[in-house]
Parts: C-alpha cells; sequence; structure tokens
C-alpha cells in the first residue's frame, strides 16, 4: 500500500473524486502525517489547558518587560507571541540560549533570558502535570509500526518543511519521494530544505548521503489576466459575480472557478449578494455570527468586563442569571437552553472537553468563559448553499487547479500578509538563528498565489484604492506590463451584456401624471422608460427590504421612546435596528453603521427640541398636478418647521454636494414647498453631516421642471442609474445566471 500525503483536506477530496478509477492510496494531509509521525512519553496537551498552564509559567516573570499584560484575557492573545516564538525555535532545532549569546544582539539578551524563564517554568509544570508540548519535547520516538504497512510514501509539498519536520521524514524507515514545485518565490526556501538552486518541478528523494532530486522544467501558463481597482471594498463584490458570469460565458465550468479571499470577512459581503446561491464557501459560516456566540460574548463583556456597549444586545432576566452562574457546569446549562439544535451539533464535543477540564483544573468562571469563546470563534457551521463556485482564503487554495480565478483586496499589507508573530524578531537576528526571514514566509505566501495564477486560463485581480489604501507591491512583479484599469467603467460595460435578441420593448405615449412625488418626478426626468414601465404599464417589482428605510424606522422609534441622553438615544437605535435581522444583517450594521450611529446620536439628541413627529406626509396641487411628498421627520418649534431628511448612502463623502449636481434631484424643492419653509435639513448619516440645503429657488426650480415633462418613453443611458434599476434585466439585456 502507498500512502500519499497532499497538502489540504480539500486538495483531498479533488483527488479522491478525479483520480484514477482504481484503488486509492492511504491519504492523509501534511500536518497529519507528521503528527503520527512521532509518539511523545506523554500525550499533547490541549490548547485551552496549554494557555492556563502557559499563562501560570509566566506570573513570576516580568512580562511587562516583555510589553505583554499579565490578565488573563490579554495574556491569552499577545502571549501566543512568545509560545509560538518558542514553537518555532524548536521546530528550526534552535537553542534558545545561542541565540542569547550573541554579543551584536545584546538588545535581546534580556528578552531572551526571560522567555527562557518562562519556558522552563512551563516544562515543569507540564512534567508534574503528566503532558507534552512541542516546545519542551525533549525526547519522543518514530512510529514505525503505522508506517511499516505502507511500501511507499508520496508527498506532494505545497509548503515549508521544518528542520525538525524533515529530521522526523529522515528516521522513518520507508521509501519517501516528495513532489515539489520551485519558483523565484520560494526559492530561497527550496535550498534551506533541500539545497536547491534552480526554478523548476523537482522529485525529491532520501538516500544514504543526503537528499537527491530529478527536474524539470516548471509548466508556464499565459491566463487572460483583468486587474480592477474600486474606490469602495464592498464595490468588489459586484465585480467578483461578474466575472463569474462572463468566465461561465467563456465557456469554463463553474466547478473550476475559485474566488480567493484573502482577508476571511470579504465573504460576509459575497453571502449578501449571493442571491442565487452561486457560491459555496470553504471555510463554513463563522460560529462567532451565531445567535448563541452573540448573546455569550455580550454576557461575558457585561459582567466580567464592564462594557456597556453591549447591554443593548441582551436582556436583563438573562444577565442577572448570567451573573449567578459561578462554574462550568451552570454555564453549560444556560448554554444548552439558549442554543439551537444547529448550534448543539457544532458545541456539543467543545462543552464536553471544558467541562473535564473544569473538574480536573481549579479555574473561575471568569477563565473558563473566555477559554470557550475562545474556542467556539475558531468554529463554523458547515456550507450547505450547495454553490459551484468556491470562495476560499489562500491557503485553502494550495495543490488546487482552477481554470478561472477571482482575487480580491490586492492591497500592501494584505497580499502577502504576514502573522504577528512572524514579526518577532528583527531579520538580522532570524538570518543567524537560522529560522526563515520575513521576506522568505512573505515569498512562500507569494509562491501560493503565484502557482494558482499560473494554472489559470483566466485571472481577475481587484483591490481598494483611495487615501488609506493601495495596491499591493507584489502585483506589479506577478503583472509588470499590465496597467490596472478603474472598475467603476468596467462595471459599466460588463453589466451591460450584448445581446442582439431583446425582450420586447414598448415605448408608449406619457400621459400628463395627475400627481407626482420627489421619486416619481426624478424617474421621469431620467429615464422615462423606467417610469412608463412602473407608473403606466403598472409592471412593478416586489419592494426591496433596505437597510436605509431600516434605520429611518430605527430613529424614529428611538426618538419615540422619549431616550435622557445621546449614550441611551444610540443604543435604542441599535436595538431597534438589529431586531429581526438575519445574521449578514448584523454584520453589516455591527461593521459598517454602529460608529457611524453613534455619532449620528450624539450629535442628532441636540435637535431633538420642540414637537417632533416622524414619516409626515403632505400634498398640494400645483397647477394640473399634485405634488406630494413624505418627510422622515418634520420638527415645529413656534412659528417655525424645521425639515430633516436622512440620507444612508455610502457612494458619496457628502450627500449634499451630489445632490447639487443632479438637476432632476427635487426633494428639498418639495418639502420647502410643501411646509413652506426654508430650513430644509439633509442628515448625511454615513458621514455625520448635518447640512442646511439651500431652498430658495424651490418653486422656480419646480416649475422648470414640470414645464419640461417627458412625453414619450424613451431608454436612457445613464449606467449609473440603471446599475440599480428594477428593470434592468429586461432593458439591457443582462443575464441573470443561475448555473
Amino acid at each position: 500500500m502507498i500512502l500519499k500525503v497532499l497538502t489540504t483536506q480539500r486538495q483531498i477530496r479533488s483527488f479522491a473524486q478525479n483520480g484514477p478509477n482504481r484503488l486509492l492510496p492511504k491519504l492523509l494531509t501534511i500536518s497529519e502525517f507528521l503528527e503520527r509521525a512521532i509518539l511523545p512519553p506523554k500525550p499533547f496537551i490541549s490548547e485551552e489547558l496549554r494557555k492556563v498552564y502557559f499563562h501560570q509559567a509566566c506570573k513570576e516573570v516580568a512580562l511587562h518587560k516583555l510589553g505583554i499584560p499579565k490578565e488573563f484575557e490579554k495574556f491569552a492573545r499577545e502571549g501566543e507571541l512568545i509560545y509560538s516564538f518558542l514553537k518555532e525555535l524548536f521546530l528550526e532545532q534552535v537553542d534558545l540560549e545561542e541565540v542569547a549569546k550573541v554579543d551584536v544582539y545584546a538588545e535581546f539578551e534580556e528578552h531572551m533570558r526571560l522567555i527562557g524563564q518562562i519556558r522552563q517554568n512551563y516544562k515543569e509544570i507540564l512534567s508534574q502535570k503528566g503532558w507534552s508540548d512541542w516546545i519542551v519535547l525533549d525526547e519522543y520516538r518514530i512510529n514505525h509500526d503505522y508506517f511499516a504497512q505502507f511500501e511507499k510514501i508520496e508527498i506532494e509539498l505545497m509548503g515549508y518543511l521544518s528542520a525538525f519536520d524533515r529530521e522526523i521524514i529522515t528516521q522513518i524507515q520507508r521509501p519517501i519521494q516528495i513532489e515539489h514545485e520551485v519558483d523565484e518565490f520560494n526559492l530561497e526556501l527550496a535550498f534551506k530544505m533541500f539545497g536547491i538552486k534552480e526554478k523548476g518541478r523537482y522529485t525529491i528523494s532520501l538516500e544514504a548521503d543526503g537528499w537527491k532530486w530529478e527536474k524539470e522544467p516548471l509548466a508556464s501558463g499565459e491566463p487572460n489576466v483583468d486587474i480592477r481597482f474600486f474606490d469602495r471594498r464592498i464595490a468588489q463584490a459586484d465585480f467578483v459575480f461578474a466575472k463569474i458570469e462572463e468566465f461561465v460565458q467563456k465557456g469554463i465550468e463553474p466547478e473550476k472557478i475559485s474566488v480567493i479571499v484573502p482577508q476571511g470577512n470579504f465573504k460576509e459581503y459575497l453571502e449578501i449578494f449571493d442571491e442565487y446561491n452561486n457560491l459555496n464557501f470553504a471555510m463554513g459560516d463563522s460560529f462567532i455570527y451565531s445567535p448563541l456566540y452573540r448573546k455569550l460574548e455580550a454576557l461575558y463583556r457585561v459582567r466580567f468586563l464592564a462594557d456597556e456597549n453591549f447591554l443593548s444586545k441582551i436582556d436583563t432576566q438573562l444577565l442577572s442569571r448570567f451573573e449567578g452562574i459561578e462554574d462550568f457546569h451552570g454555564l453549560r446549562e444556560l448554554i444548552v437552553e439558549l442554543a439551537s439544535d444547529k448550534e448543539k451539533r457544532v458545541i456539543e464535543e467543545d462543552l464536553f472537553l471544558l467541562e473535564r477540564m473544569s473538574q480536573v483544573e481549579q479555574m473561575d468562571i471568569r477563565t473558563l468563559a473566555h477559554l470557550l469563546l475562545d474556542r467556539l470563534a475558531k468554529k463554523s457551521f458547515d456550507d450547505v448553499r450547495g454553490g459551484k463556485v468556491t470562495v476560499m482564503e489562500v491557503l485553502e487554495s494550495r495543490g488546487i487547479q482552477s481554470e478561472g480565478v477571482i482575487i480580491v483586496d490586492f492591497n500592501e499589507g494584505v497580499v502577502p500578509k504576514l502573522k504577528s508573530e512572524d514579526l518577532f524578531l528583527n531579520t538580522a537576528l532570524r538570518q543567524f538563528a537560522k529560522l526563515p526571514t520575513i521576506a522568505q514566509k512573505e515569498g512562500l505566501q507569494k509562491y501560493y498565489y503565484s502557482r494558482l495564477l499560473k494554472g489559470a486560463k483566466e485571472v481577475a485581480i481587484s483591490y481598494v484604492q483611495d487615501e488609506q489604501n493601495e495596491p499591493s507591491r507584489f502585483l506589479a512583479q506577478l503583472y509588470p506590463d499590465i496597467q490596472p484599469k478603474s472598475g467603476e467603467y468596467y462595471m459599466q460595460v460588463l453589466y451591460t451584456f450584448q445581446n442582439e435578441a431583446r425582450p420586447a420593448e414598448a415605448f408608449g405615449a406619457i400621459p400628463r401624471p395627475k400627481k407626482l412625488s420627489p421619486t416619481s418626478l426624478e424617474m421621469l426626468l431620467r429615464c422615462s422608460y423606467r417610469y412608463y414601465l412602473h407608473s403606466v404599464a403598472k409592471i412593478k417589482a416586489p419592494p426591496k427590504k433596505l437597510l436605509g428605510s431600516k434605520i429611518h424606522t430605527a430613529i424614529a422609534n428611538a426618538i419615540k421612546a422619549k431616550p435622557q441622553d445621546a449614550k441611551e438615544y444610540h443604543r435604542l437605535v441599535m436595538k431597534y435596528l438589529l431586531q429581526q435581522a438575519s445574521v449578514q444583517e448584523r454584520y453589516h450594521i455591527l461593521v459598517e453603521w454602529e460608529a457611524k450611529l453613534r455619532r449620528f446620536c450624539q450629535k442628532d439628541f441636540e435637535l431633538l427640541e420642540g414637537m417632533v413627529n416622524h414619516e409626515v406626509t403632505k400634498s398640494i396641487p400645483f397647477g394640473p398636478i399634485v405634488l406630494q411628498a413624505r418627510a422622515d421627520r418634520v420638527i415645529q418649534k413656534g412659528d417655525k418647521v424645521f425639515i430633516y431628511d436622512y440620507k444612508t448612502s455610502t457612494r458619496t463623502t457628502n450627500y449634499l454636494k451630489s445632490y447639487e449636481k443632479e438637476k432632476t434631484k427635487l426633494q428639498a424643492e418639495f418639502y420647502a414647498l410643501l411646509w413652506q419653509t426654508e430650513e430644509v435639513y439633509f442628515w448625511d448619516i454615513s458621514n455625520t453631516l448635518l447640512q442646511k440645503v439651500p431652498v430658495d429657488k424651490a418653486k422656480e426650480r419646480l416649475a422648470d421642471a414640470l414645464a419640461n415633462l417627458p412625453q414619450q418613453a424613451k431608454r436612457c443611458e445613464d449606467m449609473s442609474y440603471c446599475r440599480f434599476c428594477e428593470y434592468l434585466f429586461g432593458c439591457k439585456g443582462v443575464v441573470a445566471s443561475t448555473f
């Protein structure tokens, strides 16, 4: 029997599905292979218990000199830097004391001494408790009985083997063959591992006198590459779906298209816009967005961290019960009551393991709750969408060949991106310690992207370009001769799928309207065809549940509840806004809107004086037409009327400037004429701008607009207006594909 070692579980599934029609070899990932290869003298410690013991090992050490706090919550996060550094030293078989002795690195001498003391303390604790861990593993033996069943071991290496990994492989008494591709980005690490000095595809074997290899040239594809930039991160989601459509039209099967998200949270944007469930997400749905996790996080933060920002997310009765829990058994009972069946299936094992740990170790409820939240934050629900296009992070793409590749967020600091522990030592010290340098680790990240892109037929890359973001310099290394183009222009072209066979078009006459609102007047002036379909032909789309209208309603409800201060005002707005919100909506609101609404409430609370009314509708005759408008908020102060119109658009940094450029936008003029006031204000919530609108010529502007109403339906060519039109598919011939 042959043991075949691949990089990821996804690669194993792909191999099993597409492999030869015969008995498959035994399949393992590289991490599983290395874990099964050794037998420690004592069992390896769990991650949660390791954090507790490692924290204990640091209690008598001057952590402040390392810039790390002693409080468990903060230490559990920042103390990982020390642990990861010690683990890296072990894996590269580097002695900590030798690093500390080098005079040129004297500024690290005390740091190394403190870290050495932590390691020794930790080793003593584990020895007493009967556990093993990598950073104190002084002895082990090879699991020869396991490998005896295999005639040969074949490893497809898409990464890096540490010195310890290579030492393990040399001790396995079976023929081993390693397949490894080397390009300009991972060449230094290939030399470090096997002494390879040239690019190529290598078949490497272990001989009595060291590593030997056979070399073949690398396969070099020339994909069609499209690079676009956007001024807003979320706009890349449209780009992704448009490129998927384009790739399919070019003959690429959806199953052979991969969407790479260097920052995992971009998947939330894609989920929101994946109307037809065309996508499947390799990373699943993170448990942190589940109702259970949200409740537990809020309870923890309020009780143990006194974080008042989370008070609005839980009811007082639940908080009171949580504050009475003093052991893990009580915490588990509460969680089981709160959890849905779906959530229980994900966390059942975690609750069992932590309860057993709490019975062995004396830990307070705060520590246990923190460990549980930390563990659950790493969990996910399996994706059940069933889409054919896979969304994944770059590490999950290793070993996968895709004909169509789409990568978003290709920005500096994101691609390539190192973990914080990789930056623990400077390059000079890493070179001395024979640790992989920062440049080599970045090179490995680049290698993952490079191999994926070179194996594709079609490549689409996007990034954000604004005052804070710029494209990754790696982009110029990959495609020095390609000039990126604006994504906004591209979307206009892409969303208009050219097709001569269009649906029947009805360009009829438009009778003079009897009643007009600001929205219907703008529609008539900007696209008479859209107005005709909506108001004359009566072809109306189902109403959309827009976030902007929900924000309007939440503000109105919060004001009706008569908040006593700006802080309570914000709490009430968030409470009403998050009611009945889906997981995706909660994510979008909390990430994109919570801070904006806090700033809005602080400023808006001062305006809540006088008689306040919401969603007030008024109409008056204006010649042969009745003008009607609904104001978001009307405040009567003495004989003065103040009109406030909320704006939640994120497509502009100043709504008033955008409004003044559009001659067809006459909303403020409607308000001024109907309420006979010049106190008309746009409340630009996204940008926290309260601006008075000049409406001194309201009557003249409305009269001019009504005198020039179109009498015949005609399709407009303004794609910025068409993009959000409910008649886009029929009017422009855009294909709505569900694959």
